[in-house]
C-alpha cells in the first residue's frame, strides 16, 4: 500500500475553508491529493466517512479515477460518467462512492515542480452534470486548486 498521510490540522482547516467555497457552485464533495516527488501522498477529503472506507479498505488500488491520474503524464480531466470501468473491483469502488451519495463528478490532475495534484469534485445532486458545471465555473475551480496547492506546499 502507498504511504498515505493527512495534512496537519492548520492545513486541514485551510483546505476546509477553500473547499466549502465550492458549495456555491454545487460541489458537495472534494478530495485533494498532493503527491510529492518522493512519492509521499497527502490526502484531504470533505467526507470523512467515505475517506475512512476508501482508504481504510484500500479501495484506492481499484479506483479507476486514481488509476487515470496515476497514469497521466500531463494535466488531464476525467468526467466520472466517461471513466472506463473495466473490472468488477473498479465497478464496486464506483458503486461504493455512489452509496455514499457522491453521485457524479470530475477528477483533475495537474503537475508542478515534481509534484502532482489530484482533485476530485463531486456532488450529491444526482442530476447535476459536474462537467458542464466545470465549464461554467472553471475559473473558480482553478483558483481553488491553486489555493489547495499553496496549502500543500506549506505543509
Amino acid at each position: 500500500m502507498k504511504s498515505i498521510n493527512e495534512f496537519n490540522a492548520s492545513s486541514q482547516h485551510d483546505l476546509s475553508r477553500i473547499t466549502k467555497s465550492l458549495n456555491s457552485i454545487g460541489i458537495t464533495y472534494v478530495s485533494y491529493v498532493c503527491i510529492a516527488p518522493d512519492g509521499k501522498r497527502f490526502h484531504y477529503h470533505t467526507n470523512e466517512k467515505w475517506s475512512g472506507i476508501f482508504l481504510g479498505s484500500d479501495l484506492l488500488k481499484d479506483c479507476v479515477l486514481n488509476k487515470f491520474c496515476e497514469n497521466a503524464v500531463k494535466p488531464a480531466l476525467l468526467s466520472w460518467e466517461n471513466a472506463h470501468i473495466g473490472t468488477r473491483a473498479e465497478r464496486e469502488v464506483m458503486w461504493a462512492r455512489h452509496d455514499m451519495q457522491i453521485y457524479n463528478g470530475i477528477t483533475i490532475t495537474d503537475f508542478f515542480s515534481g509534484y502532482q495534484d489530484i482533485i476530485a469534485l463531486g456532488t450529491n445532486h444526482e442530476k447535476l452534470n459536474v462537467f458542464d458545471m466545470y465549464i461554467q465555473s472553471r475559473q473558480i475551480i482553478r483558483e481553488s486548486l491553486l489555493d489547495c496547492r499553496a496549502v500543500a506546499l506549506k505543509d
